[in-house]
């Protein structure tokens, strides 16, 4: 009797088990790339950044927003903050049967900075237990923030005088140089000629929302960022989005596109750890 009550207490344990991970499936955040649906779309998709001033104090404003023509089975956008080439904070948020997504906060910013913010969204759109497929979109924003002459902060994206044009040509050539020598130092880690590959910073991945990767087509181009962003996901943004902002060390990521087409490399160093994901064509 007692082997047979241990064998029906295995059994219950075990359906109990699967029972837990089918409800629970979605507890780990994961973005997962499926086909492309051509019939799904995003209404708006967008990433803004801007100064605000309240009680003395001027923030930045960080915010995300993404609507789909259609509630999709699984929603998620994330985001990635970058003040002057560094990682300063990380957004995400998922949410089941609907259309909208959106994400907000504030943060203290310095003087002399470029801020930049990449987005991706994305969603599952499940119309059979064996048909899914993805709708996914990007977005990018950025804003200078300078002190004015009476040494208050003020912001802008286009230089309005020759003191907005001097800062942001400052500061671009500082941040250029710096990601510039921290991205050779990682392939140079990692033992990687840099002229085999087309180089795209991460920031600038946006630009092929509607146009193709270098020798792509936008077919594969779509595939290509999905599968980016999914690895990117796992391997960077998870560590990242667990770090407090103030703990938060490393630059932007670096995308290495091979000019033979057979692989993607993305260098990255994040919390002081140096790390590479490499995707196949």
């Amino acid at each position: 009797m007692k082997r047979q009550a241990m064998i029906y207490l295995s059994v219950f344990l075990v359906i109990f088990l699967l029972i837990f991970l089918i409800f629970n499936q979605r507890s780990i955040q994961t973005i997962t790339f499926f086909p492309i649906d051509n019939y799904t779309t995003f209404e708006k998709a967008s990433t803004s950044l801007s100064l605000i001033e309240s009680l003395n104090n001027k923030s930045l404003k960080w915010k995300i927003y993404s609507k789909s023509n259609q509630p999709a089975y699984l929603r998620q956008d994330v985001s990635l903050l970058f003040g002057n080439g560094k990682l300063k904070g990380v957004k995400s948020k998922w949410k089941d049967h609907t259309d909208t997504i959106h994400m907000e906060e504030g943060l203290s910013t310095d003087k002399d900075i470029k801020w930049e913010a990449i987005s991706y969204h994305h969603g599952e759109l499940q119309y059979s237990n064996t048909n899914i497929n993805s709708v996914q979109d990007m977005s990018y924003e950025y804003l200078y923030v300078i002190p004015s002459k009476d040494n208050r902060l003020l912001s802008f994206q286009k230089p309005d005088t020759n003191y907005e044009y001097e800062a942001q040509q400052q500061i671009d050539l500082i941040v250029k140089q710096e990601l510039l020598v921290h991205w050779k130092d990682l392939a140079k880690h990692y033992n990687i000629s840099l002229k085999d590959y087309n180089l795209i910073p991460f920031t600038s991945l946006y630009k092929y929302n509607n146009s193709p990767l270098p020798n792509m087509t936008t077919s594969q181009t779509e595939e290509v960022i999905g599968k980016l962003w999914e690895g990117v996901y796992k391997n960077y943004i998870i560590l990242a989005a667990n770090t407090k902002h103030e703990q938060l060390t490393g630059l932007e990521p670096i995308i290495l596109i091979d000019k033979n087409q057979s692989h993607i490399i993305v260098l990255f160093e994040l919390n002081n750890k140096k790390d590479m994901l490499i995707q196949h064509i």
